[in-house]
């Protein structure tokens, strides 16, 4: 090769852009030049010094996500107690019968039950991998619901209406699916692997 295209590809050689052919010819070609090799020497000396970009396990990013991760717990949180308040609110003012124990089957069972399978995610260093991670919250949100119905048909006895149940169950079954992913993201951003 001559010497002034491997001149010209000791700049990207340095800036480690040059493709690994190109770094074999600028390397062989120095061993064997002593003028080029001269001037790569000089070059090395006298580059300016490149910062890379941080990576994604760089401190000020894993700040970030450690922020993203509570705002996402947070609202969560936020979204869990207020379809309890609601559930709660509209319970209250069904009359006491037949229709009540409506809201307490359809919405405050499963939201109860994902705002305290929440907890589980102040554990999440303790789970080796986000896959666990993901199904314990699963588990959680599921068997914490599952008892909160039980204590609802003991509460409520032969008052219980088919419809609300089934709603209640089709909630509590999208609330622990909703675990499941929100967690797995939830354990990537905390840096779960």
């Amino acid at each position: 090769m001559k010497c002034e295209i491997v001149k010209d590809l000791m700049i990207l050689y340095l800036d480690n852009c040059c493709s690994d052919g190109s770094r074999l010819e600028v390397e062989e070609h120095i061993k064997e030049c002593e003028e080029c090799r001269a001037v790569f020497e000089e070059m090395k000396k006298n580059a300016p010094v490149i910062e890379k970009a941080p990576s994604p396990s760089h401190p000020r990013f894993k700040r970030i996500n450690e922020r993203k991760a509570s705002v996402l717990q947070s609202v969560l949180l936020f979204f869990s107690f207020a379809l309890t308040v609601a559930g709660t609110t509209f319970e209250a003012s069904t009359p006491s019968g037949g229709v009540n124990g409506i809201w307490a089957f359809t919405l405050i069972v499963p939201s109860v039950g994902f705002m305290l399978s929440l907890a589980n995610w102040y554990f999440v260093r303790i789970y080796n991998n986000k896959k666990t991670f993901a199904v314990c919250s699963v588990a959680a949100t599921f068997l914490i619901s599952a008892c909160g119905y039980i204590w609802a048909f003991v509460h409520y006895g032969s008052n219980v209406r088919i419809l609300p149940f089934i709603i209640g169950i089709a909630l509590m079954l999208l609330l622990s699916a909703l675990s499941g992913v929100l967690s797995n993201k939830y354990a990537a951003l905390i840096g779960k692997e």
